[in-house]
């Protein structure tokens, strides 16, 4: 499936989850991507494997979160990397970050 990764968030994560229906409905299976790629114990291991939507939503709202409070959610364990100059730079705003990521788990549930 082919995912759009540029654009405006709340752009993209419709159509991803428009795409992820139309190949369920086709192939009556979801794609999934592993979640915890080995058991180390407690409650975080499961479950191993998440729908391939859901994942790269999180990923999408990690980046736009970080962008908003200029932080990492604590979510990911990430090292820093050095900004390169060529690198373009986003500014989000907290409070849109916020009803961002409620409308976004609002279409992944289907409400």
């Amino acid at each position: 499936m082919e995912v759009i990764e540029d654009g405006n968030i709340m752009d993209r994560i419709p159509i991803l989850l428009q795409r992820d229906l139309e190949y369920y409905q086709k192939n009556q299976t979801v794609l999934s991507e592993t979640v915890c790629r080995g058991v180390v114990g407690g409650r975080l291991d499961f479950p191993r494997n998440a729908s391939f939507a859901a994942v790269k939503i999180v990923m999408w709202l990690e980046e736009e979160f970080s962008i908003a409070f200029q932080q990492g959610s604590g979510m990911f364990v990430t090292q820093k990397e050095e900004k390169r100059d060529d690198e373009v730079a986003k500014t989000s705003d907290p409070d849109k970050f916020v009803q961002l990521a409620i409308k976004s788990s609002d279409l992944l549930l289907g409400k």
